[in-house]
């Protein structure tokens, strides 16, 4: 027997709600990905600045970057725990190294996804007209300063469309900055 003031819902109502419920949450998982993403992104290139400070600091008196290794640095203390793992250098994003030379030394990041690369590869270096930065190489391209640039489009700065083309898709870049 059936009471007239009995309410429920039909299966279409529910379903409807439950697509709502599905889809809301599609976005917010997308929108936490996307911030996450970007923290990411924004770490690692305060880990490259770091990074950049700790060698100079501790070899600018020297003038020689002989020595200016991610194992020496380690070992010496001077890099923050934070970026040390089983005596290996890491960052927010994929693998870190530094390496040495005689005036200048290369802090390279590998294992970095697309959007990651492009960021590392658009980030300013010039305060007050110069930069410590004397080449960029991303993947297999080499970027240098227009003064020791052989042409136009092996020159930094690089633009947003050169990034993107040279930095591959997937988690496999590879950039090498070169300080002095």
């Amino acid at each position: 027997m059936k009471k007239d003031n009995e309410q429920g819902y039909t299966l279409i109502e529910v379903v409807a709600v439950l697509s709502i419920v599905g889809v809301l949450m599609m976005s917010m998982s997308m929108v936490v990905s996307s911030m996450f993403t970007r923290y990411k992104t924004n770490r690692i290139q305060d880990q490259l600045i770091t990074l950049q400070k700790v060698v100079n600091q501790r070899f600018v008196a020297d003038g020689n970057y002989s020595r200016a290794r991610s194992s020496f640095l380690i070992d010496d203390k001077v890099i923050p725990s934070d970026m040390v793992n089983d005596n290996d250098l890491v960052v927010a994003m994929g693998k870190g190294e530094i390496l040495p030379g005689n005036t200048t030394f290369r802090i390279r990041f590998s294992e970095l996804p697309l959007t990651a690369c492009i960021n590392l590869a658009l980030m300013s270096w010039v305060s007050q007209d110069t930069s410590d930065l004397v080449s960029m190489k991303i993947n297999n391209k080499t970027f240098n300063w227009p003064r020791k640039a052989a042409s136009e489009d092996s020159s930094m700065p690089i633009t947003a469309g050169v990034a993107s083309t040279t930095c591959q898709r997937g988690d496999d870049n590879t950039i090498t900055w070169e300080f002095q």
